[in-house]
């Protein structure tokens, strides 16, 4: 009786979480069988994806690695896309330092 409850309360969690009635009974199946079936893969397997730890040997590289790595790097002041800061000519930069000698700022 207590297994039949826990039977149908599994099912109830797993329609909660979204599976639908195929995914439940496949899910079912694989529960009930003796890990020892699946064989020594089927069980690395199994505890590679709970624990998500990889074997010595296996080095798998995670896809959003490269991903995060690109997102750490800040990007430089100036450039967007490519293009190169854009310089003013001679005239323009020194009309700017004429208008900043004659502000507030610099009143001694």
């Amino acid at each position: 009786m207590k297994k039949e409850v826990g039977m149908s309360k599994l099912q109830t969690e797993l329609a909660n979480k979204g599976l639908n009635v195929e995914q439940i009974s496949s899910f079912m199946d694989f529960a009930s069988k003796n890990p020892a079936e699946y064989g020594i893969d089927g069980a690395i397997n199994m505890w590679q994806s709970v624990t998500q730890k990889p074997t010595e040997g296996e080095s798998k590289e995670n896809p959003l690695d490269a991903i995060r790595q690109n997102q750490a790097v800040p990007q430089q002041a100036g450039i967007l896309n490519g293009q190169q800061p854009v310089k003013k000519d001679e005239k323009d930069s020194m009309w700017d330092s004429i208008m900043k000698a004659g502000s507030r700022a610099n009143v001694l």
